[in-house]
């Protein structure tokens, strides 16, 4: 069966605010990236759904990128917006600092992830605990993340494509990258990112009000000659010549990711 664009495009990630309540130092924020009052708007939220049913999109929608999603202005019209008549797999990425405020909206989502900052497993347990007043969880995975410096350990975390000084052999060793393929980043006010490690926004290819989902990802002349690149494990520009994330994928995917841009 052939591959199509839509099997390729795992996740569509919307960035919907620029403000976060917390300060990890292993974040771009604990150095240079500002906190800042902007949020996706409910005219681009609605466009956004458009384009996901133009082509029926099924796979997962999820709320991520460089803030926390509970800070963004109408969020709960946001998500009732896209809940209705949703095919996709609603997710969130959270903090969890705010979920008494929306924890109604919890069962809107099909997959939350609720990010504990800090290498204590007694303080995972107790948000385990915490969580269980809010009754059924089965849709919320518990995820810890060290809250470790970048410079201490750069083997925990990417280096957000040169947000950090990085060791020489982690950028060599990076080689082929799936995520401009894999994964769709939309940013606050409807730019198309190349990926959502680009913290310096170094490269914008296009916006929502002018490039449908799918023209933007069958069409778009820059993110096919990044993503044909990547494909060949080259990462000859930037901002991906100073990234150190590296591939999960697997052989089988690659090569049909491959065989689908060559033929289109």
């Amino acid at each position: 069966m052939q591959v199509q664009i839509t099997d390729l495009v795992e996740t569509i990630e919307i960035n919907p605010t620029e403000l976060c309540n917390l300060r990890c130092s292993f974040c771009p924020r604990s150095t240079f990236y500002p906190n800042r009052n902007l949020h996706i708007s409910i005219e681009h939220v609605k466009l956004i759904k458009n384009h996901l049913q133009e082509i029926n999109y099924q796979n997962i929608v999820s709320f991520t990128g460089r803030g926390e999603p509970t800070l963004t202005e109408n969020f709960e019209e946001i998500i009732d917006i896209l809940t209705e008549d949703k095919t996709w797999v609603l997710k969130m990425h959270t903090n969890g600092k705010n979920l008494d405020k929306y924890s109604h909206l919890i069962p809107k989502f099909d997959i939350l992830y609720y990010e504990v900052y800090g290498s204590d497993p007694k303080r995972f347990d107790n948000f385990e605990k915490e969580l269980e007043k809010y009754g059924d969880m089965k849709n919320v995975k518990i995820v810890q993340r060290p809250d470790i410096p970048w410079e201490d350990k750069p083997s925990a975390y990417t280096n957000r494509a040169g947000s950090f000084e990085t060791p020489l052999h982690f950028k060599e060793d990076a080689g082929f990258c799936e995520r401009p393929i894999t994964k769709l980043f939309i940013d606050w006010n409807g730019d198309y990112k190349l990926c959502c490690e680009d913290w310096k926004h170094h490269i914008t290819l296009g916006n929502i009000n002018n490039e449908s989902i799918k023209e933007y990802v069958t069409n778009n002349p820059t993110l096919k000659r990044f993503r044909n690149n990547l494909l060949q494990g080259k990462r000859d520009e930037i901002p991906c010549n100073e990234c150190t994330y590296k591939t999960r994928c697997n052989d089988r995917w690659i090569n049909d990711a491959r065989s689908y841009f060559n033929e289109n």
